[in-house]
């Protein structure tokens, strides 16, 4: 993928329009994750309006495939662990052979994001709606 822009020029430029999203973490003491993102400011909040939906699709789009890369160097960096000098061995294959590998490690992928996407789906429609309804009037 070739970016149209520099990384990372942030704010509305000719060449495309760039914002920063905060993403939280925390961790509760029983190992259980919660999460939480955000514009980092103002500016990129005003930058995301303009996007279709508000830049809701495209924050999520965006995410999701930083949190697969993510998973990606995870696995990368297992198969090292395990096979010390991996990834040269991987760089010096022909380009079928990369390919292939490609394919294989991408299922493998695939089928662990599935996992991790069935145990975490009905907490995040649950987050989500809470999030999105209406706070019961105070009394």
């Amino acid at each position: 993928m070739s970016l149209p822009i520099p990384p990372w020029q942030k704010g509305k430029s000719p060449e495309g329009d760039g914002v920063v999203l905060e993403v939280w973490l925390c961790r509760a003491p029983s190992g259980q994750l919660y999460t939480l993102h955000r514009p980092q400011g103002q500016e990129d909040e005003a930058v995301l309006l303009t996007w279709p939906t508000g830049g809701l699709e495209q924050a999520a789009v965006g995410l999701l495939a930083e949190a697969i890369k993510r998973e990606a160097v995870l696995d990368i960096i297992l198969k090292e662990s395990q096979s010390p000098g991996w990834i040269q061995a991987f760089s010096q294959k022909e380009e079928a052979e990369q390919a292939d590998t490609h394919q294989d490690l991408s299922v493998r992928l695939l089928r662990l994001l599935k996992k991790t996407i069935m145990d975490v789906a009905p907490g995040a429609f649950k987050d989500a709606l809470k999030m999105l309804s209406p706070e019961p009037p105070a009394s």
